[in-house]
């Protein structure tokens, strides 16, 4: 770990006095022997540390280059000491006053830091790692503290020293729980976010549509039933020809409660490419819309169901649970066929939901508010990110037609996104005047 220190720690007349910033930072390893007491390891801490204090004007810069480690990672971890000075001019009082509560000290390490206040010691600890993972860090620490204060002279060794709250060992235990299958499909997840954030905007349609996980999660059901009618069920595998829009993703949503799967369908590829495919998963219908009704005129014997002329209204909000396994297909993406016929990849719904939590973890969205902005096209694996980092993370998805993406980045500000090469050339080379992309 590192701490900052004053810098002003060699024996010179007058250095205390001496005007102008010194702050110097020094590396520290503490070795715990588990065989040590707690007054021990304290009292070798302090020892240790004021041996390393003597040679902080060296600096750590230079330390790494005489280790020959420059592009080395020599800590991850800080602990600040804030002092707060006892005797201020009472002019300096009067003209440099503090505005609303001082900030929080940020890194980019894990940081300790620890503050002497008129209100007491302040301990605060931040890093981007879960905020419950900070929170019992931090109660190890105040515990260890507590421990130390209150009995000083105790004999009480490493080992036998237990720093693990009731909260905390709770925690851990739910950890080594496999989680429930539903929570490892692409709607079950999105299920247990409509029970978390009912009222968060789940879909932002061109800042004019807003549809709350609840809403989005009757619809979907309603859309099932109405699919259910149509004669869809569990197996089937549905072709999609849809614009982006709610209705797109309220689609997606109903096939996986029934437990289909859908296939993506472009209206802007050949007829000759989504006839075949359709044909190819041997479907029952083709998922549509008024805009699309004769796309597959000549294919009459696939019907379209045209979503927006379904009066979902009249269908129920609850939907009878159908059992689907992590391993039941999520949906099929064919290829260009560039060297032959397109070939079909599938995609199960455990494979998608673990990848989509990956991610969700290693860019800590987990329960945060944030937004992402369908920038792919739904024929596209990528697309996917899109969709399922914000509804099962509790974010927001925004949709826009692909003539404003640009715009919506610029106006409203969005998370970052996955696209092709062409298109980002594209947006840079059309966007609005006196913005980029970064």
């Amino acid at each position: 770990m590192a701490t900052a220190i004053s810098g002003r720690e060699l024996p010179l007349l007058g250095i205390e006095a001496l005007n102008g910033p010194t702050l110097a930072v020094i590396p520290y390893a503490v070795v715990i022997d588990p065989e040590q007491t707690l007054q021990q390891l304290v009292l070798s801490t302090n020892t240790n540390l004021w041996q390393v204090v003597k040679h902080s004007q060296f600096g750590v810069r230079n330390a790494l280059a005489a280790a020959g480690r420059q592009s080395s990672t020599l800590f991850d971890t800080m602990v600040n000491i804030l002092v707060s000075r006892k005797n201020e001019d009472e002019i300096a009082k009067e003209v440099f006053q503090l505005y609303g509560r001082r900030p929080v000290w940020k890194t980019e390490y894990t940081t300790l830091n620890i503050e002497d206040s008129a209100a007491g010691i302040e301990v605060t600890l931040t890093s981007r790692m879960e905020a419950c993972r900070l929170e019992f860090i931090l109660d190890h620490f105040c515990s260890a503290l507590s421990l130390i204060a209150t009995n000083p002279r105790t004999r009480q060794t490493m080992k036998a020293t237990d720093l693990v709250s009731e909260k905390e060992l709770k925690f851990l235990l739910n950890l080594s729980t496999e989680l429930p299958v539903a929570t490892r499909t692409l709607y079950g997840q999105f299920e247990a976010m409509a029970q978390l954030y009912s009222d968060r905007t789940a879909i932002n349609y061109q800042n004019q549509q807003f549809l709350t996980y609840a809403k989005l999660n009757a619809q979907a059901n309603r859309m099932a039933n109405y699919f259910s009618e149509q004669g869809v069920v569990r197996g089937d595998i549905v072709p999609l020809l849809l614009e982006k829009s709610p209705l797109m993703i309220t689609a997606i949503l109903a096939l996986f409660k029934l437990g289909a799967a859908y296939v993506p369908l472009s209206p802007e590829n050949p007829l000759e490419r989504n006839a075949y495919i359709a044909h190819d998963v041997k479907a029952k219908c083709i998922i549509t819309e008024t805009g699309h009704e004769s796309y597959f005129a000549s294919e009459s014997d696939i019907p379209s169901l045209l979503l927006d002329q379904a009066r979902l209204c009249a269908y129920c909000p609850e939907l009878q649970e159908v059992t689907i396994s992590p391993d039941d297909l999520a949906y099929l993406l064919y290829t260009s066929g560039s060297t032959g016929l397109p070939k079909g990849v599938m995609v199960t719904h455990g494979a998608c939901a673990a990848a989509m939590q990956s991610i969700i973890d290693f860019e800590h969205r987990q329960g945060q508010e944030s937004r992402m902005l369908q920038f792919s096209n739904y024929v596209f694996d990528v697309s996917l990110y899109d969709f399922f980092v914000a509804l099962h993370s509790g974010g927001t998805l925004c949709i826009a037609p692909s003539d404003r993406l640009l715009n919506e980045l610029v106006e409203r500000g969005h998370a970052p996104a996955h696209f092709m090469h062409w298109k980002l050339r594209l947006f840079c080379s059309s966007g609005p005047a006196g913005h980029h992309i970064a």
